[in-house]
């Protein structure tokens, strides 16, 4: 027995400076330029910890591993490392800034802002952040630009052209910044050691509870980006004052016309009613920790988060439902659109209370019609 102690202690006492060697031996296949060596390193080093153990090389290690598969074009799984790493550490805005910058190389900008933004409130003076968040919003006002010009033939190029200017100024000037865009988002190498909360245990935080305080419906957009297709109204005549020396000639009737009434097509509809109860049903298992009815509220076909398996996707709402010691989960303000006779969607704001966690967020379910039931298919935050 005082030989396993023993040995034990042993273990306990050289582990440390062998992780720090093998920290420090795949930081160098790294600056001599071995990418796959240093990944084969990366992937041995975290197998050999032991089950949920953390500490800040093993969340550096997880970092640079989602690093060096961005460097490899290996986006969708560099995405699935980031993605798990702003769940883990929530407070952490540099994991935050790699997966925008991947969405932003893909084009989806919109993407890319929102989750720039949630880095932000993990640390309001981050200047990467604001850099990339500044480069974000000048392609997305460049894309409105091209988009409205080419759906909008007939409206007038130079009032497009003013809008876009306008949101392009109020995005620059909405991040403090006023420099030329170059279309970059950058990726960053490391996480800084002043970042403490890298040193502590996972937060495991759902992106679905994540708090998002503060944030509500963002200011009006010019209709002109909302809708391509958007042609402004021809002005009212201004009035025209006449010297009193003329007379006005007298307004002539307008020649009637021939009117042909269309009937107006029939817009989609489902039993709201019937949609809302389904919601208020998944919320009302959620918040009864009833996992089993709460996983039977979605269609064999959902689409699970960042490629999950449905399997391991259950497995994870299983832990963490059952994790806290109550929950409360509201809906509120939902509205439902339908888009065919089995086919809606719901936009509603989705409060959440647990032991150690208040949050509320926008949210869209993707409703579809099986059978009798509403079942969800898809399910977005921020939405």
């Amino acid at each position: 027995m005082k030989i396993r102690i023993a040995i034990f202690l042993l273990l306990m006492w050289t582990w440390p400076s062998v992780a720090a060697d093998a920290v420090y031996d795949i930081n160098q296949l790294v600056k001599k330029g071995k990418p796959d060596q240093a990944l084969e390193q990366i992937d041995a080093y975290l197998a050999a910890q032991p089950k949920n153990a953390w500490g800040r090389n093993i969340t550096q290690m997880r970092f640079l591993k989602g690093v060096l598969l961005a460097d490899q074009k290996r986006t969708a799984d560099a995405i699935q490392v980031f993605t798990r790493l702003t769940q883990d550490y929530p407070d952490l805005p540099e994991p935050y800034n790699n997966l925008a910058a991947l969405y932003a190389g893909q084009g989806q900008y919109e993407k890319a802002r929102d989750v720039l933004e949630r880095g932000l409130r993990t640390d309001p003076v981050y200047a990467t952040s604001y850099r990339n968040l500044n480069e974000v919003y000048a392609q997305l006002a460049n894309r409105a630009y091209d988009h409205t010009l080419q759906a909008s033939k007939e409206s007038s190029p130079a009032l497009i052209k003013e809008l876009c200017d306008n949101y392009s100024r109020v995005a620059r000037q909405a991040v403090g910044r006023g420099q030329s865009m170059t279309g970059d988002v950058a990726l960053v190498r490391d996480i800084p050691k002043s970042r403490s909360s890298a040193a502590a245990p996972p937060s495991k935080v759902d992106v679905d509870e994540m708090a998002v305080a503060g944030i509500d419906d963002e200011p009006p957009v010019p209709v002109a980006f909302n809708n391509p297709g958007y042609k402004p109204a021809s002005p009212a005549p201004s009035a025209v004052v006449v010297p009193s020396s003329q007379k006005p000639e007298a307004a002539k009737p307008p020649l009637a016309k021939e009117t042909t009434v269309q009937p107006a097509e029939k817009a989609p509809s489902v039993d709201e009613k019937a949609v809302l109860a389904a919601v208020n049903a998944w919320a009302a298992s959620w918040a009864r920790k009833d996992v089993a009815g709460y996983l039977t509220y979605y269609a064999k076909d959902f689409h699970t988060p960042n490629g999950m398996s449905r399997g391991d996707w259950a497995q994870q709402r299983r832990e963490r439902i059952g994790k806290p010691k109550s929950i409360k989960v509201t809906v509120e303000t939902p509205k439902v659109v339908a888009q065919d006779a089995s086919h809606a969607t719901v936009n509603f704001r989705q409060g959440y209370r647990s032991d150690n966690l208040q949050s509320s967020t926008r949210k869209t379910l993707v409703m579809v019609k099986v059978g009798t039931r509403w079942l969800i298919q898809d399910e977005r935050v921020g939405g």
